[in-house]
């Protein structure tokens, strides 16, 4: 996760960007927070797979967050990182490849990522990214 901070930390700087709002939702000044959890299309896809997240949510918060009923506990802040990912990456293809990702492809993405990402988890454990899975297919 200190990866994104940096990552939108940097593009801060006016000799890479001059305007530091958010090029998805044209609101916000884009932080690491607000491209996660605040930008409306983040808080689209969080309310889609159904995780409430505080209203002063941060990166740095991330591992607070308690599972809800519908996702397994096992692996969960794993969980919250494919999400992150999907998003952060969302955000590059909006801005580098000007792609506007529906919702619907980001959850796509997110399942697809969710049953690969499944194999890298310890064995036995096959059956919680089918979950993963499973929400977002849920969300769609």
């Amino acid at each position: 996760m200190t990866l994104l901070v940096r990552s939108a930390m940097v593009l801060h700087d006016p000799d890479v960007l001059h305007d530091a709002a958010c090029e998805i939702c044209n609101g916000a000044e884009e932080t690491a927070a607000h491209i996660m959890f605040a930008c409306s299309f983040a808080a689209s896809f969080w309310a889609a797979i159904n995780i409430d997240l505080p209203p002063d949510m941060t990166p740095m918060k991330l591992h607070l967050l308690l599972p809800p009923a519908h996702i397994p506990g096992k692996h969960f802040h794993t969980f919250l990182l494919l999400c992150c990912w999907q998003l952060w990456k969302r955000r590059n293809n909006a801005i580098f490849q000007q792609q506007n990702d529906h919702l619907g492809t980001v959850l796509r993405a997110a399942k697809e990522e969710a049953r690969t990402w499944g194999y890298r988890l310890p064995p036995g454990d096959l059956s919680v990214s089918l979950s993963w899975c499973s929400v977002f297919n849920s969300a769609m």
